[in-house]
């Protein structure tokens, strides 16, 4: 007979519920298996000038050694200052300028992806198995434009990342104390401060508003 002070039996699943949790992360992993083979093989048959700017700058900022090249004309008002560029910085130095290490800085960036959204899930209160179902939604691309805009041209990965990483650092300091506030404070500082100095327009509306929107309203 069990004592009244033994810890209470772990619920079991069931069998329906288990099966469910068996399939989810086996979509999960097959749709990683294939965003795999999405940026490191096949998108080597879709890049064009938008998704090449990457290793074109690193090559630039290597031939130069100015990490922003003077005579590089930069679009849109953006400043690359940590982008999917900085990748290829880092391993031009060991190999030459090719398509894998486009395929490299892609992954790298697949990577921060869904490892900062499975983070603000998990800030935001998600289940595990919810945060699941989201890397598996996001892994699978969405669509061929999204596939192509977050993990191929890869440029507006970086910026979905930066937002969930804003998004959960802003959340952590408003529910934090003493020095873990500090430590939230000073990354979430360091987070808006690399979104503005590429694009403070973009930063402002993108990043800046939303953000002073929700904390005005949690408050």
């Amino acid at each position: 007979m069990p004592n009244k002070n033994s810890p209470p039996a772990p619920r079991r699943l069931p069998a329906a519920a288990k099966l469910a949790a068996g399939a989810l992360l086996a979509l999960a992993a097959l749709n990683l298996l294939m965003l795999a083979y999405y940026v490191a093989l096949d998108y080597r048959l879709a890049v064009h000038a938008d998704s090449a700017v990457m290793n074109l700058l690193a090559q630039e900022i290597h031939e130069t050694g100015q990490y922003f090249p003077r005579g590089w004309n930069y679009a849109n008002g953006d400043l690359w200052v940590l982008g999917t560029h900085t990748v290829i910085v880092a391993l031009l130095a060991l190999w030459p300028n090719t398509f894998a290490l486009h395929a490299a800085s892609g992954l790298a960036t697949a990577a921060l992806v869904l490892a900062a959204a499975w983070w603000c899930g998990a800030t935001l209160g998600q289940s595990r198995r919810a945060r699941l179902a989201l890397l598996a939604v996001l892994a699978g691309g969405v669509s061929v434009n999204m596939a192509e805009n977050l993990y191929g041209q890869a440029a507006y990965g970086m910026l979905f990342a930066q937002a969930c990483l804003i998004a959960a650092s802003a959340w952590r300091l408003l529910h934090s104390d003493g020095a873990a506030r500090w430590r939230w404070g000073a990354l979430l500082a360091l987070l808006v401060l690399l979104v503005f100095w590429s694009n403070p327009a973009r930063a402002l509306v993108y990043s800046a508003l939303p953000l002073a929107t929700a904390t005005a309203a949690l408050r």
